[in-house]
């Protein structure tokens, strides 16, 4: 009997398993995805009485710490959890996606772990887990930045500009809605809720939907930037990942908010409206991460912004809410962590792919 022989070299043995994806995936990412989006993370962690705040805050002569109030939990968090420990992994024979459904579940856990523990010193511990500390190359880039880009270009979009200079809510929304038709054009079925709502800071893009802070005021000069940030960055990602077999990554993979940002960053700059405003709001948010991180408190981070770097007491109380919103929040570091390291990969010869359905990348909860 003569023994058939090949040529091919597989460069592991990995290549020789299946070709087709197992049921047990399917059921695994299934469960995956139903548990991500049973709660919202950001939401969770972001207060509802800001206004109420800011007032108090301001009326205190910014010497009083603001008390948050947070939205009543709609889930258990630790049936959540015996959820998603009860997916069987073992059977999945490829370890690449076998990699992928832990560390989400490992993330998700970690979520619920942090809104259970929200106004908690062990807050701010789930959120260096989840997002990591604040690396001396970050803060030189933050420092630098601030003290070497002008403070005359306050950034408006905290809601500090003038009636007459910028545009309100409503105004962005409309604007937000006619990018969306732009692209119908191409993708009809992308059909996201853009809402003015009062549960968000800011901006926020929620599972595809564009959610907008009634309190906003944008520069027509940074509002075509915002748009691409917000519509052109992370809603179109997200409907790209719902067009994907997996719905793993409508939720977003795990680590995915770095990348993510640092794309959404570098379509402003693209868009033409990386002004120096924004720049140093940037690097504010990096500065207030590592001043929550030492342990300073929420007026104390406030002065250091305010007097030490010139910004307006509202933007000042902006930044500062969102860091420590919860406990610590340290997820702001990212915009310029991502936006750094984006450079230095297209520096080293990286190649960006775009398309009408957005940036390659996943993404499911953002805020600007």
């Amino acid at each position: 009997m003569r023994l058939e022989t090949t040529q091919e070299r597989p460069p592991q043995y990995h290549v020789l398993g299946r070709r087709a994806v197992l049921q047990v995936a399917w059921e695994a990412d299934r469960t995956v995805a139903d548990v991500a989006q049973t709660f919202d993370f950001l939401m969770g962690v972001t207060p509802s009485n800001l206004r109420e705040t800011w007032e108090g805050f301001r009326a205190s002569g910014f010497e009083q710490v603001p008390k948050f109030r947070y939205r009543p939990f709609t889930f258990d968090p630790a049936l959540l959890k015996r959820t998603l420990y009860d997916i069987d992994l073992d059977p999945l024979e490829d370890p690449a996606l076998a990699d992928l459904f832990r560390d989400k579940r490992n993330e998700l856990d970690l979520q619920l772990t942090m809104l259970e523990s929200r106004e908690s010193s062990r807050f701010l511990y789930g959120s260096l887990q989840l997002y990591g500390g604040i690396e001396q190359p970050l803060r030189r880039i933050a420092e630098g930045l601030l003290d070497g880009v002008s403070p005359d270009e306050d950034s408006p979009e905290a809601g500090e500009g003038g009636d007459e200079a910028v545009l309100d809510a409503e105004g962005f929304a409309r604007l937000a809605r006619a990018e969306v038709e732009a692209y119908r054009a191409s993708v009809p079925d992308l059909a996201p809720t853009i809402e003015v709502c009062d549960d968000v800071t800011s901006l926020m893009v929620s599972r595809g939907n564009l959610l907008i802070s009634p309190e906003t005021r944008i520069s027509p000069s940074r509002a075509s930037a915002l748009i691409q940030h917000e519509v052109g960055t992370h809603v179109l990602t997200y409907f790209n990942a719902t067009r994907q077999p997996l719905r793993l990554l409508q939720c977003g993979l795990s680590g995915y908010e770095e990348l993510q940002e640092g794309l959404a960053v570098m379509a402003e700059f693209l868009a033409g409206g990386l002004n120096h405003g924004r720049l140093r709001l940037l690097a504010a948010r990096v500065l207030a991460c590592d001043c929550c991180v030492q342990g300073a408190s929420f007026v104390e981070t406030f002065r250091v912004l305010h007097h030490g770097h010139a910004f307006s007491p509202r933007t000042a109380f902006q930044i500062t809410m969102r860091v420590y919103r919860g406990g610590g929040l340290v997820k702001d570091q990212l915009y310029l962590k991502g936006l750094s390291r984006l450079l230095r990969y297209l520096a080293s010869g990286g190649v960006l792919h775009y398309s009408p359905c957005g940036w390659e990348s996943s993404a499911s909860n953002t805020s600007r």
